[in-house]
């Protein structure tokens, strides 16, 4: 789900970010708000184009280009886990990672993160796709770890 901020919007509307298809709608409740709901999480640190359409004529209302930075995102606690008050939550990280090329042909990752306390977070940057990918190369893989913060 993604919440975009913009003044005077009205109706239903259809959003396309970085080529995922959401569909949009207007909350009275929340005045100058549109909620989006789609299949696919919007990639970081990268442009990503954006376009906004009336949901009924398709008419293009705006086109841009954006980039949605990692710094704003905190890995998330596993869902069911945030009761943990482990006192070694973060301690002793490891994952499993696979990093891949997308159908795009742009680096992708997924992981998945334990600590001492156990389940940590996850990663999941790659498009369904299908199992026979290329593997990234070590610099590729290098980048990714790094700027996802997986150790």
């Amino acid at each position: 789900m993604l919440t975009l901020d913009l003044p005077g919007v009205q109706g239903a509307m259809r959003l396309s970010l970085g080529g995922q298809s959401y569909s949009c709608v207007n909350d009275p409740a929340y005045p100058d708000r549109l909620f989006c709901q789609g299949l696919a999480r919007p990639a970081y640190d990268a442009p990503l184009k954006l376009v906004l359409q009336d949901e009924v004529s398709g008419e293009i209302l705006y086109e841009t280009t954006m980039t949605i930075p990692s710094a704003l995102v905190l890995p998330p606690t596993p869902a069911g886990w945030g009761h943990n008050t482990c006192a070694d939550r973060g301690k002793n990280v490891s994952c499993e990672t696979e990093c891949r090329i997308a159908p795009d042909g742009n680096p992708c990752i997924v992981a998945t993160c334990t600590d001492a306390c156990g389940p940590y977070f996850s990663v999941h940057t790659c498009p369904d796709m299908s199992l026979d990918f290329r593997s990234c190369s070590p610099e590729q893989w290098a980048a990714l770890k790094k700027l996802y913060q997986i150790p």
